[in-house]
This record gives C-alpha cells, sequence and structure tokens, in this order.
C-alpha cells in the first residue's frame, strides 16, 4: 500500500513538472542565485510588511515566509526563500536571509 502510495505521489510530481515545462518549481532568478547568502541585518526590528516589502522591492522573486516566535522550522536550504522570524507584535527579530 505505502508503495502504491509513493508512486501515486511520483507520478503527480512529474506530472506538475511537465506541465510547467520541466522547469524547478522554485523561482528562476539568476540575480538571487549569484548573491547566494543575501542579509539584511538592517531591517531587524522594524515591522515585518516593511521587511517584506524593502525585500521584493530588490527581489521580487523571492518567497517570504513569516515565521512566529518559538516555531520550530525545518533546516532545508532554499535559494529563493527568506523566513522572517517576528515577535507577537510582528517585529522582525533576526536577520532576513535567503535560504
Amino acid at each position: 500500500m505505502k508503495t502504491v502510495l509513493f508512486l501515486a505521489v511520483l507520478c503527480i510530481g512529474l506530472s506538475v513538472a511537465a506541465a510547467r515545462g520541466g522547469r524547478r518549481l522554485l523561482v528562476e532568478d539568476d540575480d538571487i542565485r549569484e548573491k547566494k547568502g543575501t542579509e539584511w541585518p538592517h531591517l531587524v526590528g522594524q515591522h515585518v510588511e516593511k521587511v517584506k516589502e524593502a525585500i521584493l522591492a530588490e527581489f521580487p522573486g523571492l518567497n517570504i515566509i513569516i515565521v512566529p516566535k518559538d516555531l520550530v522550522v525545518t533546516m532545508d536550504y532554499r535559494e529563493t526563500r527568506v523566513r522572517l522570524f517576528v515577535d507577537e507584535n510582528n517585529i522582525v527579530m533576526r536577520t532576513p536571509r535567503t535560504g
């Protein structure tokens, strides 16, 4: 049963990739790839919406994820993702960075 479920999920994933012309599901942006590890330390302490606007103005293709205080996140690296760790007042607590 697990094998059948795995194969079904795999087929769906391949179908989605084929429908997108075989491109990666993440945003393709050479500027982001060249600046791997990009950080915005000057945005710490500001409201999350202002931070999000500033980052997207520089790199519109980034996927911004807002992470509430004390939430556990995965450790995988994605070059087009920026996590914004916020407190209860939606103030960015950690340096935003790609990954």
